[in-house]
C-alpha cells in the first residue's frame, strides 16, 4: 500500500503492474497478461479508497477511460463513481505503459 497519493507513488504502482504484465506476456501469452492487469487493478488501494481514487484521476492523462468504454453510467454515491472511474483511468495507463514496452522491445 503506497504511503501517499502523490503522482510519483501512483505512477510507481502502474508501472509494476505493467512490468509484470509484460512478464506475463512474454511467458505465456496475452490474455493472461490481460487477466494479470484486470485484477491487479481490481480491488487495488489507488481504486478502492475515495482518496485514493481521487488521486488518480488528478494525476492520470486517461481521467475520462470509465466515459470512453461506457459513455455514462449510473451510481448509487460518488465513492462508487471514482472508485469504478479510477479502475479504467488505472488501467489505461498501465495498457499505456504496456505499449511502451512492447515498443521499446
Amino acid at each position: 500500500m503506497p504511503s501517499e497519493t502523490s503522482y510519483h507513488e501512483y505512477f510507481t504502482s502502474v508501472h509494476t503492474i505493467a512490468d509484470e504484465a509484460y512478464a506475463i506476456q512474454k511467458e505465456e501469452d496475452t490474455e493472461a497478461a490481460a487477466d494479470f492487469v484486470w485484477e491487479s487493478i481490481d480491488g487495488n488501494w489507488w481504486v478502492i479508497y475515495t482518496h485514493a481514487a481521487r488521486a488518480v484521476l488528478a494525476h492520470s492523462p486517461n481521467d475520462e477511460a470509465l466515459l470512453d468504454v461506457y459513455g455514462s453510467i449510473e451510481v448509487d454515491n460518488f465513492s462508487e463513481f471514482y472508485s469504478r472511474a479510477a479502475f479504467f483511468a488505472m488501467k489505461a495507463d498501465v495498457e499505456d505503459r504496456l505499449a511502451v514496452l512492447e515498443e521499446e522491445a
